[in-house]
């Protein structure tokens, strides 16, 4: 047990759940329910960016002559990429996931992009990525209001 804990303590990433019965226990191995960490500090990042912070306007420009639309209660795609990063996620599956969340999401009398050729990719690059998009791709992939998951891990004993 003692080697375990330690183990798990110096990756940072796991707690394992207190008093907790294990999954499954064999004589090669032992499956205990975990909670996942290894993502809450981008995770209470992002929630502070969707708080109060009013992002400067001056660093948002692009070709078209106009700003990027970030506001309050959105996010950079690069925030969620290294979020999604941190729980194993592929870039490329993230980027579909939230297009398609975003168009999902998307208020019809709202102004998504100031330049008319802009793809879905771009507007969520222009635009950031809305509180109730970041909200759902969280729940999608089973993270908590705290920025954990509950997770299954796996020991296996070596010979």
């Amino acid at each position: 047990g003692l080697m375990i804990k330690t183990r798990l303590s110096f990756l940072r990433r796991y707690l394992l759940a207190n008093e907790s019965a294990p999954i499954h226990k064999s004589d090669s191995s032992i499956i205990l329910r975990a909670k996942d960490i290894g993502a809450m500090e981008e995770f209470l990042l992002i929630q502070d960016r969707l708080g109060d912070y009013e992002p400067d306007i001056d660093d948002y420009s692009h070709s078209c002559g106009t700003v990027y639309g970030i506001q309050k209660n959105s996010i950079e795609i690069t925030l969620l990429l290294r979020f999604a990063q941190k729980i194993g996620l592929d870039r490329s599956f993230v980027m579909e996931e939230i297009e398609r969340l975003a168009q999902q999401y998307s208020d019809v009398d709202d102004e998504t992009s100031k330049c008319s050729l802009l793809s879905e990719v771009d507007d969520v690059r222009h635009n950031g990525v809305k509180r109730v998009v970041f909200e759902e791709f969280c729940r999608l992939h089973g993270i908590d209001n705290a920025g954990q998951r509950d997770v299954a891990i796996k020991f296996m004993k070596s010979e």
